[in-house]
């Protein structure tokens, strides 16, 4: 027998409850820490750090230019040499004096551009605006396309008086009172240079909407004061390349793909790049995509957002979509502003979210497959105890419906030392117990059942006994006295001691059927003609008030597995019971054969119309010795039952209505005879 897998499924609920649960509360638990710890460390210390420590940088590289610029600027010599490139206009003298100064100039320039690769160009101009000398690559001098811009007014070479506004303003006369101790300096950030592009002859040509690295600059105007430190001589110009810049913001995204621990696999994040805006927070002045240089933030990249939270703070971090779908974080931190003599640009550093967080995804996916293999545990864990728990339980249940059935013998056996096979022992000693109650019964029951047979008889034959032994007195008496009526005595007490002998005689008869003691003839009978033949006196009007009819729906050809006697034995009881119901004011009597709805049983009801019987009666009908008349033995219907069940049958009785009695016999049906079976006992 299979339990319900309901213990099963219990054990699964209880075992994921202790285990899973709780694991599921601690992994998320952790999840939102790690990822809670992680935003707060890569986000609002690491990006920002590493933002602020690139600004620090940048503010420093711009410092060195400017520094480097306003020194050379403060050399005593050039003054000197500034007023002599100024002052000496025609004449052989004066062009000499003016040539020999712009030498000494150029080869100044060229000295300080020698040592400095990112210096894209240097010049000095006059007080006048005149460009007084221009600095080569080479040692001596230098061709006339590399000095092309000497002698040329400024305004000349720069017609847009925004774009020479940032050297003009070191050119002013107040310049020299800005500052006592150090020479002023006027800077213009990033930018395509038209003094370059005039120096290499293509100062005509318009600036580029996307310009290359190599296209951008950055310019110092730094003043050379006269000796006295009050008087402008003219001024030194130094335009840096941009690549200096580019290549900071480079170095900084190299490092995002570099581990930081080579040795022990340390973090490195693949998507991280650099980012620098102009003052403007508008226009992007370098990034790693060198494609995005001049691009707008807001009209090409649709990121106002960006642009708004650049402007809202001085430095922090802010997350966004970026193209729409990959998540980004960036920190962010302004560089020095003018008020500290730097332009004011903003540098940030973005990553990708999924990358910042792939580590906690990664212990999030751990825990997840930590939960899958838990569950799959839990649910063989689960599976095992339940079979070592229920096994016992469905052997136990295999047993105890064989003690149902009355086999007391089987044991169950439990190689087991637990609480089970304290049940199992308990088990095996009820039915010990059972069995020897049982035999006890058993002997109980056929002792009894032998005192009330013997009771029984005893009653049933004392009561002919009675008369018997009272006719051989009269007629021993009669004799002895001669009477006169002898003979007619001893006919009268002849006639009834044969009665009661006959009565006798079917007292055992009754007695002996109902023990069994006849021999059994059982073979393959026909049905129909077996009924026409008991029925047959009870048919053909015979039973006086009494109506009987008989409806005939077997198939032809039913036979059943029967001894003829014992069936005809079963009718005839029925119906003289049936008769004695109806009684001498008479009735009906029906008797239907038929097959019943499943086509494999024998149905026969006998039916009669008499006052019918209590349920309480009903109950008791069929056991032994139970009897509503005072003739009998109470056997009559016992025995019905007796041989009904020896058949393989079944016979109850059924109230027919307001009044009678309904029998109903069931049979096993066997449509076609066969070899006739040995006789059995």
């Amino acid at each position: 027998m299979r339990l319900p897998r309901g213990f099963f499924f219990k054990l699964v609920l209880i075992f994921l409850c202790i285990g899973l649960l709780p694991l599921a509360v601690v992994s998320v638990t952790a999840w939102n820490e790690a990822r809670d710890a992680m935003s707060e460390s890569a986000a609002r210390f690491w990006l920002l750090r590493t933002a602020r420590e690139t600004a620090s940088m940048l503010d420093g590289a711009l410092d060195d230019m400017r520094v480097l610029a306003r020194s050379w600027a403060d050399d005593d010599s050039l003054a000197a040499d500034l007023r002599e490139a100024a002052g000496a206009q025609g004449g052989a003298a004066s062009d000499a004096q003016r040539n020999a100064a712009a030498t000494r100039l150029r080869r100044f320039l060229d000295n300080r551009r020698r040592y400095r690769p990112d210096l894209q160009g240097l010049l000095f101009v006059t007080s006048d605006g005149i460009i007084a000398a221009q600095s080569t690559t080479k040692t001596g001098g230098g061709t006339d396309s590399e000095r092309r811009l000497e002698g040329r007014p400024l305004a000349q070479v720069l017609v847009d008086p925004q774009e020479r506004a940032w050297i003009e303003t070191a050119l002013a006369p107040g310049a020299a009172a800005l500052a006592e101790q150090q020479v002023p300096v006027s800077a213009r950030d990033w930018h395509q240079s038209r003094l370059l592009r005039a120096a290499r002859g293509d100062g005509a040509a318009p600036e580029k909407v996307r310009p290359e690295v190599s296209d951008c600059s950055i310019g110092f105007a730094c003043t050379v004061l006269a000796e006295d430190r009050r008087q402008v001589s003219g001024v030194l110009v130094a335009i840096f390349d941009w690549k200096r810049i580019q290549d900071a913001l480079d170095e900084v995204g190299r490092r995002f793909r570099v581990e930081d621990h080579p040795e022990d696999g340390g973090r490195r994040y693949a998507t991280g790049y650099p980012f620098l805006f102009a003052r403007d927070r508008d226009t992007i002045i370098a990034h790693h995509n060198k494609k995005l240089l001049g691009s707008s933030l807001t009209r090409d990249h649709d990121l106002k957002v960006l642009q708004d939270a650049t402007s809202a703070a001085r430095s922090g971090v802010f997350a966004y979509d970026y193209p729409k779908g990959t998540p980004k974080i960036s920190g962010f931190a302004h560089l020095k502003g003018p008020e500290l003599k730097s332009f004011g640009w903003v540098v940030g550093v973005g990553i990708n979210e999924g990358e910042i967080f792939a580590e906690v995804n990664s212990l999030g996916e751990f825990m997840l497959y930590a939960a899958l293999i838990t569950a799959a545990m839990v649910v063989i864990l689960a599976a095992v105890f339940s079979h070592r728990l229920t096994d016992p339980l469905r052997r136990l249940v295999e047993h105890t419906q064989r003690v149902a059935h009355g086999d007391l013998h089987t044991k169950l056996d439990l190689q087991r030392n637990d609480e089970l096979a304290v049940l199992a022992s308990a088990f095996n000693r009820m039915t010990d117990d059972l069995e020897r109650s049982r035999i006890a019964l058993v002997e109980a029951e056929k002792s009894a059942a032998w005192r009330e047979m013997a009771r029984q008889v005893a009653h049933e034959i004392k009561n002919p006994l009675t008369p018997i032994l009272l006719g051989a007195q009269q007629i021993r008496q009669a004799s002895h006295d001669r009477h006169p009526q002898l003979q007619a005595l001893v006919d009268a007490n002849v006639e009834a001691i044969l009665d009661q002998c006959e009565h006798l005689r079917r007292i055992a008869a009754d007695f002996g059927a109902f023990a069994g003691a006849a021999r059994r003839e059982v073979a393959p009978r026909a049905l129909s003609p077996l009924l026409q033949k008991v029925l047959a006196p009870y048919l053909d009007g015979r039973t006086g008030a009494v109506l009987c009819t008989f409806e005939n729906h077997l198939p032809e050809g039913t036979h059943l597995l029967a001894d003829d006697r014992e069936i005809q034995r079963l009718f005839l009881n029925l119906l003289n019971n049936a008769l004695e119901a109806c009684g001498a004011r008479g009735g009906t009597i029906r008797i239907v054969a038929g097959l019943d709805s499943t086509q494999q049983r024998i149905n026969i009801q006998v039916s009669d119309s008499g006052p019918g019987m209590s349920a309480e009666v009903r109950a008791r009908l069929f056991e032994p010795y139970f009897s509503t008349r005072t003739s009998g033995t109470g056997l009559g219907l016992a025995l019905c039952r007796r041989i009904v069940e020896d058949h393989g049958g079944s016979i109850a009785c059924n109230d027919s209505g307001p009044s009678g009695t309904t029998f109903v016999v069931d049979l096993p049906l066997l449509r076609t005879s066969s070899e006739p079976a040995k006789p059995q006992a």
